[in-house]
Protein backbone atom coordinates (compact mmCIF):
# COMPACT_ATOMS: atom_id res chain seq x y z
CA UNK A 1 0.00 0.00 0.00
CA UNK A 2 1.13 3.24 -1.20
CA UNK A 3 2.46 6.02 1.53
CA UNK A 4 1.97 9.67 -0.58
CA UNK A 5 2.34 13.05 0.96
CA UNK A 6 1.07 16.04 -0.22
CA UNK A 7 2.71 20.00 0.30
CA UNK A 8 0.99 22.86 -1.21
CA UNK A 9 0.25 26.73 -0.86
CA UNK A 10 -3.04 26.50 -1.51
CA UNK A 11 -4.68 28.60 1.14
CA UNK A 12 -7.83 30.24 -0.17
CA UNK A 13 -11.30 27.75 -0.15
CA UNK A 14 -9.89 26.13 -3.69
CA UNK A 15 -10.98 22.53 -5.24
CA UNK A 16 -7.47 21.57 -5.80
CA UNK A 17 -6.33 19.35 -2.92
CA UNK A 18 -9.58 17.67 -3.45
CA UNK A 19 -8.82 16.51 -7.27
CA UNK A 20 -5.71 15.93 -6.85
CA UNK A 21 -6.80 13.13 -3.77
CA UNK A 22 -9.60 11.58 -6.00
CA UNK A 23 -7.24 11.07 -8.74
CA UNK A 24 -4.80 9.27 -6.25
CA UNK A 25 -7.52 7.31 -4.88
CA UNK A 26 -9.03 6.46 -8.40
CA UNK A 27 -5.72 5.29 -9.38
CA UNK A 28 -4.14 3.41 -6.28
CA UNK A 29 -5.66 0.43 -4.29
CA UNK A 30 -5.88 2.44 -0.71
CA UNK A 31 -3.70 4.78 -0.39
CA UNK A 32 -2.27 6.20 2.71
CA UNK A 33 -2.64 10.21 1.76
CA UNK A 34 -1.13 12.22 4.22
CA UNK A 35 -1.03 16.20 3.94
CA UNK A 36 2.49 17.28 5.68
CA UNK A 37 1.46 20.84 6.60
CA UNK A 38 -1.67 23.14 6.14
CA UNK A 39 -1.01 25.16 3.39
CA UNK A 40 2.42 27.32 2.94
CA UNK A 41 2.29 31.11 2.09
CA UNK A 42 1.90 31.06 -1.83
CA UNK A 43 5.38 30.06 -3.60
CA UNK A 44 7.11 30.06 -0.69
CA UNK A 45 9.94 27.13 -1.80
CA UNK A 46 12.54 27.80 1.53
CA UNK A 47 9.36 27.30 3.60
CA UNK A 48 7.98 24.04 1.60
CA UNK A 49 12.02 22.93 1.68
CA UNK A 50 12.07 23.50 5.72
CA UNK A 51 9.19 21.10 6.10
CA UNK A 52 9.61 18.74 4.02
CA UNK A 53 13.58 17.84 4.87
CA UNK A 54 12.78 18.03 8.45
CA UNK A 55 9.93 15.61 8.19
CA UNK A 56 11.86 13.17 5.20
CA UNK A 57 13.69 11.34 8.09
CA UNK A 58 10.20 10.51 9.91
CA UNK A 59 8.78 8.82 6.94
CA UNK A 60 9.60 4.91 5.75
CA UNK A 61 11.42 4.21 1.72
CA UNK A 62 9.45 4.25 -0.95
CA UNK A 63 7.18 7.43 0.46
CA UNK A 64 5.65 9.56 -2.28
CA UNK A 65 5.87 13.50 -1.26
CA UNK A 66 4.03 15.33 -4.38
CA UNK A 67 5.18 19.41 -3.81
CA UNK A 68 2.47 21.98 -5.55
CA UNK A 69 4.52 24.87 -4.41
CA UNK A 70 5.87 27.15 -6.29
CA UNK A 71 5.06 28.52 -10.12
CA UNK A 72 7.27 26.63 -12.43
CA UNK A 73 9.95 28.46 -14.77
CA UNK A 74 10.25 24.84 -16.67
CA UNK A 75 6.87 24.18 -18.04
CA UNK A 76 7.97 20.88 -19.44
CA UNK A 77 9.28 19.37 -17.27
CA UNK A 78 8.38 17.24 -13.95
CA UNK A 79 11.43 16.96 -11.23
CA UNK A 80 11.49 13.70 -9.42
CA UNK A 81 14.07 13.67 -6.57
CA UNK A 82 15.41 10.34 -5.02
CA UNK A 83 16.53 11.26 -1.15
CA UNK A 84 17.31 8.10 1.01
CA UNK A 85 14.96 5.89 -0.87
CA UNK A 86 11.89 8.06 -0.64
CA UNK A 87 10.33 10.11 -3.85
CA UNK A 88 9.77 14.00 -4.24
CA UNK A 89 7.91 15.08 -6.75
CA UNK A 90 7.50 18.69 -8.16
CA UNK A 91 8.07 21.09 -10.82
CA UNK A 92 11.09 22.24 -11.92
CA UNK A 93 11.66 24.85 -10.08
CA UNK A 94 15.18 24.05 -8.02
CA UNK A 95 13.36 23.08 -4.82
CA UNK A 96 15.50 19.18 -4.52
CA UNK A 97 18.54 21.57 -4.70
CA UNK A 98 17.47 23.01 -0.55
CA UNK A 99 16.76 19.61 0.40
CA UNK A 100 19.90 17.63 0.60
CA UNK A 101 23.89 17.88 -0.52
CA UNK A 102 24.38 17.40 -3.91
CA UNK A 103 26.08 14.29 -3.89
CA UNK A 104 23.09 12.69 -1.94
CA UNK A 105 20.52 13.84 -5.11
CA UNK A 106 19.47 11.14 -7.37
CA UNK A 107 16.94 13.11 -9.89
CA UNK A 108 14.93 12.46 -13.70
CA UNK A 109 13.00 14.90 -15.13
CA UNK A 110 9.76 13.67 -16.96
CA UNK A 111 8.63 15.68 -19.94
CA UNK A 112 4.95 17.22 -19.46
CA UNK A 113 2.44 16.09 -22.20
CA UNK A 114 0.21 18.60 -23.66
CA UNK A 115 -2.90 18.72 -21.53
CA UNK A 116 -5.88 20.96 -22.04
CA UNK A 117 -8.22 20.09 -19.44
CA UNK A 118 -8.83 22.57 -16.81
CA UNK A 119 -6.71 20.62 -14.17
CA UNK A 120 -3.90 20.74 -16.74
CA UNK A 121 -1.08 22.00 -14.14
CA UNK A 122 -2.44 19.63 -11.63
CA UNK A 123 -1.88 16.34 -13.94
CA UNK A 124 1.43 16.26 -13.96
CA UNK A 125 2.62 15.98 -10.75
CA UNK A 126 -0.32 13.79 -9.60
CA UNK A 127 0.39 11.16 -12.27
CA UNK A 128 4.00 11.06 -12.15
CA UNK A 129 3.30 10.28 -8.13
CA UNK A 130 0.99 7.55 -9.48
CA UNK A 131 3.61 5.84 -11.36
CA UNK A 132 5.93 5.90 -8.94
CA UNK A 133 3.08 3.96 -6.59
CA UNK A 134 2.91 1.63 -9.62
CA UNK A 135 6.24 0.58 -9.69
CA UNK A 136 6.82 2.54 -13.03
CA UNK A 137 11.00 2.61 -13.35
CA UNK A 138 12.80 5.92 -14.06
CA UNK A 139 16.27 6.93 -15.13
CA UNK A 140 17.62 8.46 -12.38
CA UNK A 141 20.80 10.61 -12.48
CA UNK A 142 23.16 12.04 -9.97
CA UNK A 143 24.28 14.42 -12.23
CA UNK A 144 24.25 18.19 -11.12
CA UNK A 145 21.08 19.58 -11.18
CA UNK A 146 20.46 22.95 -13.62
CA UNK A 147 17.85 24.32 -11.79
CA UNK A 148 18.94 25.20 -8.37
CA UNK A 149 17.96 27.55 -5.62
CA UNK A 150 20.39 28.72 -2.45
CA UNK A 151 19.35 29.44 1.09
CA UNK A 152 20.72 31.95 3.71
CA UNK A 153 23.57 30.78 5.37
CA UNK A 154 24.75 32.41 8.71
CA UNK A 155 27.71 35.12 8.31
CA UNK A 156 30.46 34.27 10.92
CA UNK A 157 32.95 36.64 12.47
CA UNK A 158 35.41 36.20 15.60
CA UNK A 159 33.08 37.55 17.44
CA UNK A 160 29.39 37.31 16.26
CA UNK A 161 27.13 35.08 14.10
CA UNK A 162 24.55 36.96 12.50
CA UNK A 163 21.85 34.86 11.11
CA UNK A 164 17.90 34.99 9.86
CA UNK A 165 15.03 33.67 10.66
CA UNK A 166 14.65 30.61 7.88
CA UNK A 167 10.86 29.75 9.84
CA UNK A 168 7.93 30.71 11.80
CA UNK A 169 5.77 27.68 13.08
CA UNK A 170 2.26 27.92 14.06
CA UNK A 171 2.88 29.60 17.75
CA UNK A 172 4.53 32.53 15.80
CA UNK A 173 8.21 31.30 17.47
CA UNK A 174 10.80 32.08 14.64
CA UNK A 175 13.36 29.34 14.06
CA UNK A 176 16.90 30.47 12.57
CA UNK A 177 19.26 29.69 10.44
CA UNK A 178 22.17 29.08 13.40
CA UNK A 179 22.66 25.67 14.49
CA UNK A 180 23.48 24.15 17.92
CA UNK A 181 27.26 23.11 16.64
CA UNK A 182 27.90 26.10 14.92
CA UNK A 183 26.60 28.72 18.04
CA UNK A 184 28.85 26.35 20.38
CA UNK A 185 31.69 26.19 18.08
CA UNK A 186 31.89 29.70 17.89
CA UNK A 187 31.46 30.54 21.51
CA UNK A 188 34.38 28.82 22.99
CA UNK A 189 32.55 29.18 26.02
CA UNK A 190 31.93 32.85 26.17
CA UNK A 191 29.44 34.91 27.57
CA UNK A 192 26.87 35.73 24.60
CA UNK A 193 24.01 37.97 23.77
CA UNK A 194 21.13 37.24 21.25
CA UNK A 195 19.58 40.51 19.49
CA UNK A 196 16.14 39.91 17.31
CA UNK A 197 16.35 42.56 15.16
CA UNK A 198 17.71 45.10 17.61
CA UNK A 199 19.43 45.28 21.19
CA UNK A 200 16.12 46.06 22.35
CA UNK A 201 15.33 42.90 22.14
CA UNK A 202 17.97 40.88 23.88
CA UNK A 203 18.41 37.42 25.99
CA UNK A 204 21.68 36.16 27.21
CA UNK A 205 20.99 32.54 27.88
CA UNK A 206 19.72 29.32 26.37
CA UNK A 207 16.63 27.94 27.64
CA UNK A 208 16.15 24.43 27.99
CA UNK A 209 12.54 24.52 27.18
CA UNK A 210 9.54 26.73 26.79
CA UNK A 211 8.70 27.79 29.82
CA UNK A 212 9.38 31.46 30.87
CA UNK A 213 10.94 32.48 34.52
CA UNK A 214 8.27 35.40 34.17
CA UNK A 215 5.71 36.14 31.79
CA UNK A 216 6.55 37.98 28.05
CA UNK A 217 9.85 36.59 28.55
CA UNK A 218 12.25 36.60 25.51
CA UNK A 219 13.55 32.84 25.41
CA UNK A 220 16.07 31.20 23.28
CA UNK A 221 16.27 27.33 23.00
CA UNK A 222 18.10 24.97 20.58
CA UNK A 223 15.06 22.76 19.00
CA UNK A 224 14.32 19.28 17.92
CA UNK A 225 15.69 19.98 14.70
CA UNK A 226 19.54 21.85 16.77
CA UNK A 227 18.64 25.32 15.49
CA UNK A 228 18.51 28.33 17.70
CA UNK A 229 14.36 29.38 18.25
CA UNK A 230 13.11 32.51 19.51
CA UNK A 231 9.80 32.84 21.31
CA UNK A 232 8.34 35.10 23.81
CA UNK A 233 5.84 32.97 26.66
CA UNK A 234 2.21 33.22 25.92
CA UNK A 235 2.82 35.38 22.30
CA UNK A 236 3.47 35.21 19.39
CA UNK A 237 7.30 37.26 18.60
CA UNK A 238 6.94 36.95 14.71
CA UNK A 239 3.57 39.20 15.38
CA UNK A 240 4.95 41.25 18.89
CA UNK A 241 7.80 41.95 16.62
CA UNK A 242 7.07 41.99 12.91
CA UNK A 243 9.16 39.41 12.47
CA UNK A 244 9.39 37.37 8.78
CA UNK A 245 11.96 35.03 7.13
CA UNK A 246 14.01 37.65 6.31
CA UNK A 247 14.87 39.17 9.88
CA UNK A 248 17.94 39.20 11.81
CA UNK A 249 19.10 36.97 14.81
CA UNK A 250 22.59 38.16 15.70
CA UNK A 251 24.29 36.52 18.18
CA UNK A 252 27.16 38.13 20.01
CA UNK A 253 30.24 36.82 21.96
CA UNK A 254 32.22 38.83 24.62
CA UNK A 255 35.78 37.86 26.14
CA UNK A 256 35.42 38.87 29.04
Amino acid sequence: MAILTILSDWRSPNYYFAYVAGKLHSALAQPTLIELSPPLDAHKLSQAAFILKNALPAFPENTIHGVFVGMPTDRHHICIGKINNQYVVTWNTGLLSLLCEPNELEYCLVEIENQDNAQSWLNPITEVMIQLANDKPFDFTHSPLENTLHTLQPVLQANYILGNVIHIDTYGNVISNITKALFLKTQNKRRFEIYVQSKANMVNRISANYEPEYMGELIALFNDINHLELAISHERISDLLNLDTSSEIKVVFFED
